[in-house]
């Protein structure tokens, strides 16, 4: 087709052509901007937790837990132009996680396809009007020869996440309320082995492309709505799946209680429960992208609270046949398996269930896995949520009772509701102290460093590459010696090989007090 287009109108007329096309998008691009966002500095941070050390079969140098810290200034500029700073971040890890130019582009590419240029005539024109600035050797631009980055995707997401937030404030700001998307970490699935026809296989469940976002200040998260990643929010029938692999569901449900709260709720998180049907071996990833191996995704809009971690679940050796052979109840959950394999109802000789990534054992026909997937985070005090909504939850069984009174000062009628959450602000009253004293109280331990070691070592990790978080460190504790510097991993920071091309990102140096 293009041989054909420029054969009939030359080859001067397609390249003037492009060049106006790529302006226009560029000049849309630009308009959006200065339209619906407001100038100035939005900072943000994403803390992705890697847990390794709990997997039998990882290499030594990898066989450790940490944390990448993942700092980001976006700045819009007056004139409508949009720059990412990722100075302070830490440097790259023995892991599959790490990102490269490549991929921090797409994922700015999904930032101006969703949200910015969604009209269908977005291009290359929108990126004159964008820099990222990515430090060399740090997570977000690993530019050694032998990094790996085949699942960049697992760290890509929480931190335009982060990116996708602080557009979102800055709508809020103008008034742009209804666009802002608070997203959710991603879950999976993946199953590999034989399928119940006895073929090989390997497929990946999609329906996390459902998965619920976060509140955004009007209203409360849509449930089963659509990560940003993905267009189509939708969660396929089950019967489909069952035809796809060897796994049917035997639960398939919203999760309870499972949202972050606020005045206005993240979208609800839901679950699946499988049972391996008709296959003799099947291997299952079970795997939550980001800060989820015992950390939190990332706050609500403006600091709301966010939902609970995900959960996964594998068992093998279940006795879930004698169960139903009995006519005795089955679960339908993955929090109500944990419950009957615990208390000795449901047996099985080997299982999991928790917040780690997981990777199964040999399962085979009647063993069972699953997924608790992620709910979005809240916006506001839980103790100002309409009573309503409360009641609306309470009926599609998506809070209980108990954390309805806990969490928003519920009770039965108004009058009772107005005195139980009377109680609760005053006891946040009682339990409080005023600012500086915390601060004073708190010094002490920053002086000396006394934090979680994980915590210590991704302050050293970031120190190691930049000034700059150590500077904010110092200058907000008023210290003059920062007190982290065993990264906890081996060092390995060099500069690229002769020969080895990488594509290269523009550099801001940095400027203390800049």
């Amino acid at each position: 087709a293009l041989t054909k287009l420029i054969d009939e109108f030359g080859l001067e007329y397609y390249m003037q052509a492009s060049r106006e096309l790529i302006e226009e998008g560029r000049v849309n691009f630009v308009k959006r901007v200065k339209t619906t966002m407001v100038p100035g500095i939005y900072r943000g941070l994403t803390m992705p937790v890697h847990k390794r050390s709990h997997i039998a079969s990882t290499h030594p140098m990898a066989k450790n837990d940490f944390i990448d810290l993942v700092r980001n200034d976006m700045v819009v500029t007056a004139d409508g132009h949009i720059e990412l700073d990722f100075e302070g971040t830490t440097g790259w890890s023995f892991h599959p996680f790490n990102c490269a130019v490549g991929p921090m582009n797409g994922g700015f590419w999904i930032t101006l396809t969703q949200l910015l240029n969604y009209d269908g005539r977005v291009n290359d024109g929108a990126y004159l009007a964008v820099e990222q600035y990515l430090p060399e050797g740090s997570v977000v631009n690993a530019n050694y020869a032998g990094v790996a980055t085949s699942l960049a995707w697992w760290t890509l997401i929480p931190i335009f996440a982060n990116v996708w937030r602080m557009i979102g404030i800055s709508w809020f700001a103008r008034g742009f309320i209804e666009e802002i998307i608070m997203s959710t970490p991603t879950c999976i699935a993946g199953v590999s082995g034989f399928d119940q026809y006895g073929q090989p296989t390997g497929y990946q469940n999609f329906e996390m492309a459902a998965e619920s976002f976060g509140a955004r200040g009007i209203d409360d998260g849509m449930d089963c709505g659509s990560p940003i990643w993905n267009s189509e929010g939708m969660q396929g029938d089950a019967e489909v799946w069952e035809m796809t692999g060897p796994n049917v569901y035997i639960g398939r449900n919203f999760t309870p209680n499972h949202h972050g709260p606020g005045r206005f709720r993240g979208g609800n998180a839901w679950e699946s429960l499988w049972l391996i049907r008709g296959s003799r071996l099947v291997n299952v990833t079970l795997s939550s992208s980001g800060a989820h191996n015992g950390g939190a995704f990332h706050k609500g809009l403006f600091g709301g609270y966010p939902a609970p971690g995900w959960k996964c679940l594998w068992a093998r050796g279940v006795d879930l046949q004698a169960l139903a052979d009995r006519d005795e109840r089955i679960p339908r959950s993955v929090n109500e398996a944990e419950a009957m394999l615990n208390d000795g109802r449901l047996h099985a000789d080997e299982w999991y269930c928790g917040p780690l990534n997981a990777w199964s054992p040999n399962l085979s026909d009647g063993d069972m896995f699953g997924i608790i997937y992620t709910g979005g985070p809240g916006y506001g005090d839980p103790i100002e949520r309409d009573r309503t909504m409360i009641e609306k939850d309470l009926a599609n069984k998506l809070i209980t009772l108990s954390h309805a009174r806990k969490i928003h000062g519920y009770a039965k009628s108004a009058a009772k509701t107005e005195e139980l959450r009377a109680k609760i602000r005053q006891r946040r009253l009682d339990e409080s102290v005023p600012a500086a004293q915390w601060w004073r109280a708190e010094r002490k331990r920053a002086r000396t460093g006394d934090v979680d070691k994980l915590v210590a070592e991704t302050f050293a990790r970031s120190a190691a590459l930049s000034d700059k978080i150590k500077d904010i460190y110092l200058d907000f504790w008023q210290l003059k010696k920062f007190p982290y510097t065993d990264t906890g991993t081996a060092d390995f920071r060099t500069t690229a090989p002769t020969g080895f091309y990488y594509p290269k990102s523009p550099q801001k140096p940095y400027v203390k007090g800049a």
